[in-house]
């Protein structure tokens, strides 16, 4: 269980930061994501990662298109499980690149097929395109947002998880 406690708590921070004010799309998701898959039990790591999501969407107003967010994070833990057992920061970069390029692909499609019934887009591929191409602004924040915050995610862990194990080693060398 301890092992568990710390990345719990850099989860319950990150949904912290994504309920407060923020820059659009500049947000922690993805990185959540990530982090829980490379963190957590395999078996905790999607639901944890979609359960910090869906209490910020929660606490922000929940959409049906928040569902094709929640599959796009817990795709991205799946992602996080490639950094397991090596965290590299071109791994980590990457991970979070093709983490995010799937959350922009896959919530802008639940954009475009929900949006169809609101005459927001045509419910053909000309109107999928059209909720594409709207979105990019937006994928550009977010994958600012994303890499950002996965760097602090991992970096932060990692450095408090060493400050830890430095603080114990010492502690049990004075206790000899």
């Amino acid at each position: 269980m301890e092992q568990v406690r710390l990345p719990l708590f850099f989860v319950f921070m990150a949904v912290i930061l994504r309920v407060m004010p923020h820059i659009p799309n500049i947000a922690p998701v993805i990185g959540i994501g990530l982090f829980c898959g490379a963190t957590l039990p395999k078996r905790w790591a999607p639901l944890a990662a979609v359960s910090a999501m869906a209490a910020g969407d929660l606490l922000l107003g929940w959409i049906p298109e928040h569902l094709f967010g929640w599959a796009a994070v817990a795709l991205s833990a799946g992602i996080g499980f490639l950094l397991r057992k090596r965290r590299t920061v071109a791994g980590v970069v990457g991970c979070s690149a093709l983490a995010s390029t799937l959350f922009f692909l896959l919530s802008n499609f639940g954009v475009w097929l929900f949006g169809c019934g609101k005459g927001y887009y045509p419910a053909d591929a000309g109107g999928l395109a059209a909720c594409y191409a709207a979105g990019i602004p937006f994928y550009r924040n977010g994958l600012i947002g994303d890499v950002l915050y996965t760097a602090i995610l991992f970096g932060g862990y990692e450095l408090l998880n060493r400050w830890i194990t430095h603080r114990s080693a010492a502690a049990v060398a004075a206790s000899k």
